[in-house]
């Protein structure tokens, strides 16, 4: 696939919404001690920014679809901007979560349109393949984001991850600007209906819903244990600030290595057996993870072993899943895909909180969720399957 500087634009644009959680959570240790905070308010700093996005989300898709995905985003960076200059200059903690907040509302446009982009331009016979590419490339910058969060945080203090994020909102503005054509669709622009009513057709819809289910549950796990794992690993595990980043990494690594090999994988064998695949990975993933918090492991290679599997196995089928909802109501795209990833969001806010709530020095409480979280997932996945809801043979 040729890389344009629009396609590029939109890989930078979906960096910037992954990197904006990872490279700031090697942060939380220092924060944690400047302002004397216990993890359960360490966590609003991402519950504020989760809360935000969800919000956002559902405003940004609708709008979106009736106006236009270049110029909703264009505002969203501007937002997400903003936020981080009040970050880099806050010197209270309140101020920090004002600014994690616009964040949040900010980044939701591009996390949700450019992927709706994508959809707009590639046929049905291409989508998978470029979201697969799209998303390994993505993960594998993610990768490296604590790695450099880590570094950026030893050197210049929290303030200096921050700083990272508010030169790179700069400069993904400017190319925005520059390279991506707006997406027009007269029809949907000329509608009447009053902004969140516009939803109610989509929130009817019980394939919606299950799909909804499936992806978010099966989603959450990760994003929940990126949270909690830097209170687990650096203050429970006394893991040193450099040797954190290589460890959450390994993560986004395996997921991105995954993920940009599915394209290929699927020459080989049925998009079926990948998926199942998939599954069968988070499924196992789910046991290792429940056994590791049913002893209360302090060894954060079983930890991380456990995640690397997880991560290898959910990227398979959430690329499928989210794929073949943004199909659904295909009038709707923007809408499906604003639901999706902000009743994501708040699963993954609750599980935040509550991880934090009954955080003790050990895996035990965040290996609970996760496995809770990926057995509702699981469970809603067999189901699809067996009502027909779901055609994987396609």
């Amino acid at each position: 696939m040729k890389v344009s500087s629009g396609f590029l634009t939109i890989i930078l644009l979906c960096i910037l919404a992954g990197a904006e959680v990872d490279l700031f959570v090697p942060s939380f240790p220092q924060i944690s001690k400047q302002f004397q905070l216990t993890p359960f308010m360490v966590e609003l700093t991402l519950s504020a920014n989760l809360i935000a996005y969800c919000i956002s989300s559902l405003v940004v898709g609708s709008l979106g679809d009736r106006y236009g995905r270049k110029i909703v985003m264009i505002w969203g960076l501007v937002v997400f901007i903003l936020g981080s200059i009040l970050c880099v200059i806050a010197e209270q903690f309140y101020i920090i979560i004002l600014g994690r907040f616009l964040q949040g509302a900010g980044v939701a446009a591009p996390a949700i349109l450019t992927y709706v982009i994508v959809s707009d331009i590639y046929g049905r016979k291409d989508q998978l393949n470029v979201i697969s590419i799209l998303n390994g490339v993505v993960t594998l910058a993610m990768a490296f984001a604590p790695i450099l969060g880590s570094y950026v945080n030893l050197y210049y203090s929290w303030k200096g991850n921050f700083i990272v994020l508010l030169i790179f909102g700069i400069i993904c503005l400017i190319m925005l600007c520059l390279f991506i054509k707006e997406q027009h669709d007269r029809e949907l622009k000329s509608g009447n209906l009053e902004l969140f009513v516009s939803y109610l057709p989509v929130l009817r819809s019980g394939k919606v819903i299950a799909f909804t289910v499936s992806f978010c549950f099966l989603s959450c796990p990760y994003w929940i244990f990126i949270g909690i794992s830097p209170i687990l690993y650096m203050a429970d595990f006394k893991m040193s600030l450099e040797k954190f980043g290589f460890y959450q990494g390994a993560m986004a690594v395996a997921f991105s290595t995954v993920s940009i090999s599915s394209s290929y994988v699927l020459k080989i064998i049925s998009r079926k057996q990948l998926f199942l695949a998939g599954v069968f990975l988070c499924a196992s993933s789910a046991v290792l993870i429940l056994f590791l918090g049913v002893t209360e492991s302090k060894n954060p290679i079983a930890i991380t072993s456990a995640l690397v599997l997880l991560s290898m196995g959910v990227v398979l089928p959430i690329n499928i899943l989210y794929y073949e909802a943004l199909g659904i109501i295909k009038e709707s795209k923007g809408k499906i895909a604003a639901i999706i990833l902000s009743a994501r969001l708040i699963l993954t806010a609750i599980g935040l909180e509550v991880a934090g709530y009954f955080h003790q020095g050990s895996f035990k409480s965040t290996a609970f969720i996760m496995a809770i979280s990926l057995t509702v997932s699981l469970t809603s996945i067999m189901l699809l399957i067996k009502t027909k809801l779901f055609n994987l043979d396609r």
